[in-house]
C-alpha cells in the first residue's frame, strides 16, 4: 500500500483536530468562555491516535478501530447523531482506502451499515425517545447510506467487469476443450509418452526423426550419421519398449508427445 493512502488516517486526525480547534475559537469569541463538551473529548481522541498511529506497524488497524469505537461511544453513549454519523461515514472511508474488506466488501459494508443503523435505533430506546421522534436521524443516515453506495459505485463495476471477463475465459477454455476434444477424436490413437517408455537418448533422438521426417532406416542413418545396422538394431528395440508392430504404428503412437511439446502437427505429423 501506497504511503499516500497511509497517510489518509493522519489527514483525519488534521482535520479533527483544526475542526476541535474551530469550535474552541467560536465559543471563545461568541461566548467569551470556552464549555468543554464531551463530543470535543472524542474529537481529541481521534486526532491524537490517528497523528500518531503511524509510528506503529499495525497503525491501519489502529486507526479502523479507533473510528470503530468512537462511533459506537458517540452514538451509543453520547447519543450524538451528527457526530456519530461523521465518524461512520470515516469509517467506511477507511475501510475502502486500507482495502481491509478485500472480499465481498459490498456485503460487509451493507452488514456494518446495518449493525449501526440497529445501535441508532437502540439508543433511541436507551434514551427512553420515541423512535418516531427525531425523525431526521433516520433520513440523514438513510442520505448517508446512499452516499456510501455511490463511493462504493467504482467496486461495484469492478465486480461485474471482472465477472463478465471470467465468464467470457471459461467460455473460451470450454471451446478449446471441445477442439482438443475433436483433435483426439480425428487423431484416434492412444497416446503414449517415449520417455517413460525407458528409452535411451539414442533411442529418443531415432523415434524423433522417424515422427518428424518419416524417412527409411538408411534415410535416417544418413540424417543421424549412424551406420545403417546401428539405425536396424535401435528401431527393433524401440518398437518392442513402445508396444509397436510397425514403425507406422509407432509413428501413430507417439506423434502426439511431439506435437505436446511444440516440434509436430498431431493431425498430419507435419513439422510446425
Amino acid at each position: 500500500m501506497s504511503n499516500k493512502s497511509e497517510n489518509f488516517g493522519i489527514i483525519i486526525g488534521v482535520i479533527s483536530f483544526i475542526f476541535l480547534l474551530f469550535n474552541f475559537l467560536i465559543q471563545y469569541t461568541f461566548y467569551k468562555q470556552v464549555i468543554f463538551e464531551k463530543e470535543y473529548a472524542v474529537l481529541i481522541f481521534i486526532s491524537i491516535v490517528m497523528l500518531f498511529s503511524y509510528i506503529f506497524i499495525y497503525k491501519r488497524i489502529i486507526q479502523v478501530l479507533t473510528i470503530f469505537i468512537s462511533t459506537i461511544y458517540t452514538f451509543y453513549i453520547l447519543n450524538h447523531f451528527g457526530l456519530g454519523m461523521l465518524e461512520l461515514v470515516i469509517l467506511i472511508l477507511l475501510l475502502d482506502k486500507y482495502s481491509i474488506f478485500k472480499k465481498r466488501d459490498i456485503l460487509k459494508t451493507t452488514i456494518l451499515l446495518t449493525l449501526f443503523f440497529i445501535l441508532l435505533v437502540t439508543s433511541q430506546l436507551k434514551n427512553n425517545a420515541l423512535l418516531i421522534d427525531r425523525l431526521y436521524r433516520y433520513i440523514y443516515f438513510i442520505l448517508a447510506t446512499i452516499l456510501i453506495t455511490f463511493l462504493k459505485s467504482n467496486n461495484i463495476s469492478f465486480k461485474i467487469e471482472r465477472y463478465t471477463f471470467y465468464k467470457n475465459e471459461i467460455s473460451k477454455l470450454k471451446n478449446s476443450l471441445k477442439l482438443n476434444q475433436e483433435i483426439l477424436k480425428r487423431v484416434n490413437i492412444d497416446y503414449i509418452d517415449p520417455l517413460e517408455a525407458g528409452l535411451s537418448v539414442a533411442e529418443l533422438e531415432i523415434l524423433e526423426n522417424l515422427c518428424l521426417y518419416r524417412e527409411t532406416n538408411a534415410e535416417l542413418a544418413t540424417r543421424l550419421k549412424k551406420s545403417t545396422n546401428t539405425v536396424k538394431v535401435q528401431m527393433k528395440s524401440i518398437l518392442v519398449k513402445i508396444g509397436a508392430e510397425t514403425r507406422y504404428q509407432l509413428i501413430d503412437l507417439c506423434k502426439y508427445y511431439y506435437h505436446s511439446v511444440g516440434n509436430i502437427d498431431p493431425i498430419n505429423g507435419d513439422r510446425v
